[in-house]
């Protein structure tokens, strides 16, 4: 007996009979819907691991090539609450999964100094009512010229300098305005920066645009410290600053020269480019989606469907200074305007309709920002002095408004929903 060739052969079939079985692998599919109201969640996402997939139009999402068993997968979309759920998925076949997210009501607006500090107003029922929060030992008695809030519990806001007290001043909280912290003390600079406006995806990362200098601020460890990212010839002083994914940054402001400029970051503010020079007119505001920028100013919109490769100009009747705008969509946009108008349109201005109505003709809006769903939203908008103001809100996408609870007639300048921008 070959005892060699024995012991090979017993070996080869223990070696077998004891391999465990290959993974399989399953698939999921299902549709994110917002809760309450059914409707789906356009381009909402699900993370598995450190990958994710899209839903359509309609919401449905199909997750393939999954390990078999229980797995973890989180569901996500802007303006959402995000949920986690477990899955079992089995080998060779599919899962279906119906996931319903809430939609964050929660948005905070700015405005000028009331008695001692600047005015933050906080909403958590989607515009309706507004309570004031901070006191004169949290926030500078500057005038707040921006806000950007990431979720229902952190919100950045940037203000005029202090010039009294030499600080710059960029405020932040992560629980909800209990208490604020000025991040801009940390800002080395000559002496204190007025921001005229803060873009931001979380509560680490945040953009602040100078107002008075052609300087734009990046921090990615929540405002402990800030670095110049980007420091421009065509630009003397910045009036907004926009992004969609904290990675293409849009900005605007004055020309040295005299009119205004627009410029554009691909890499999260490594590199950039003046996209757009105008002799004439103002930019006052900026809003930036996947490919389509606009950009309010003096007499109507620039619109660049192509990343900012052309432009043009769509002019708004009615007299008054575009100031503000915002976009759901490269359709569904809505800008806040002089003259006590809010116009709205659901075809890129093609036409366009003022829902604001006729009883805020002796006022100018200056900011108009929805929740998520393209229903619920609020504008603000100053008295003809600009020491008072009024915030109204919708529930059915700008088509009529009504006017909002604040404690008094504060002078509101900006308003933002989380998730909104």
């Amino acid at each position: 007996m070959n005892t060699g060739k024995f012991l090979l052969t017993f070996m080869l079939l223990l070696a077998t009979s004891c391999r465990l079985p290959d993974s399989g692998f399953g698939s999921i599919e299902g549709r994110i819907t917002i809760a309450g109201s059914g409707e789906p969640v356009a381009g909402s996402y699900v993370v598995y691991g450190d990958s994710a997939v899209y839903t359509d139009e309609e919401g449905y999402f199909l997750y393939e090539n999954v390990p078999e068993g229980l797995q973890g997968f989180f569901f996500k979309a802007d303006g959402y609450d995000s949920k986690m759920l477990q899955v079992n998925i089995p080998r060779g076949g599919k899962a279906s999964c119906e996931v319903t997210l809430d939609l964050i009501t929660t948005g905070w607006a700015v405005g000028k100094q009331d008695t001692d500090y600047g005015t933050i107003l906080r909403t958590t029922d989607k515009g309706a009512n507004w309570l004031r929060q901070g006191t004169s030992a949290m926030i500078p008695g500057v005038t707040l010229t921006g806000v950007c809030a990431v979720d229902a519990s952190s919100c950045w806001v940037s203000g005029e300098a202090d010039t009294l007290y030499g600080r710059s001043v960029i405020l932040l909280t992560t629980d909800g305005g209990s208490t604020w912290s000025n991040c801009g003390r940390s800002i080395s600079a000559e002496g204190p920066v007025s921001f005229s406006d803060i873009a931001a995806t979380d509560r680490d990362t945040a953009y602040a645009a100078a107002a008075d200098t052609g300087l734009i601020y990046k921090t990615t460890n929540g405002g402990s410290s800030w670095q110049v990212c980007y420091e421009s010839a065509s630009c003397s002083g910045y009036s907004a600053i926009s992004t969609y994914d904290g990675l293409h940054i849009w900005c605007c402001g004055e020309s040295p020269e005299g009119g205004w400029t627009a410029e554009f970051s691909p890499d999260g503010g490594r590199t950039w480019h003046t996209v757009r020079t105008q002799g004439d007119g103002t930019a006052n505001g900026i809003y930036a989606l996947d490919d389509a920028v606009f950009i309010a100013g003096t007499g109507g919109i620039f619109h660049s469907a192509d990343n900012g490769s052309t432009w043009r100009f769509i002019e708004l009747d009615g007299g008054g200074a575009i100031n503000s705008i915002y976009a759901f969509d490269s359709d569904l946009i809505w800008a806040a305007a002089g003259n006590g108008r809010i116009l709205y349109t659901e075809d890129t201005f093609a036409s366009f309709d003022n829902t604001a109505g006729s009883g805020y003709s002796d006022r100018n809006f200056y900011s108009v920002s929805m929740l998520r769903d393209g229903l619920n939203g609020a504008a603000a908008a100053l008295s003809a002095t600009g020491e008072t103001g009024v915030i109204i809100h919708t529930a059915d996408g700008g088509r009529t408004w009504t006017e909002s609870g604040i404690p008094t007639q504060f002078a509101i300048t900006e308003i933002d929903f989380a998730g909104g921008s």
